[in-house]
């Protein structure tokens, strides 16, 4: 899945091709508002079929914390190990 910075226009823009390269789907994440209960069983319930993560954005706004709960949320039985995160420069 390709996750992006919602608070910044760019990003979604730039997920976009990511996700079609590599047939990902995109969610843009507003990061000030944290993973919201909706989103949290959204990654619960695609933990099976989810196994890379490619973040949009700057590290800053969707950092370590987010990334941990977004790895956390996904990570399904198997567990969840930072390599699962990529960080595209």
């Amino acid at each position: 899945m390709v996750l992006a910075n919602a608070s910044n226009s760019a990003d979604p823009a730039e997920a976009m091709p990511t996700a079609m390269v590599f047939d990902y789907a995109v969610l843009a994440i507003d990061p000030a508002k944290g993973l919201e209960p909706t989103t949290q069983q959204w990654f619960a319930d695609s933990a099976g079929a989810v196994n890379t993560t490619v973040l949009i954005g700057d590290q800053n706004t969707l950092n370590t914390a987010l990334a941990q709960k977004i790895g956390t949320a996904v990570s399904g039985p198997e567990g969840w190990t930072p390599s699962s995160l990529m960080y595209p420069s």
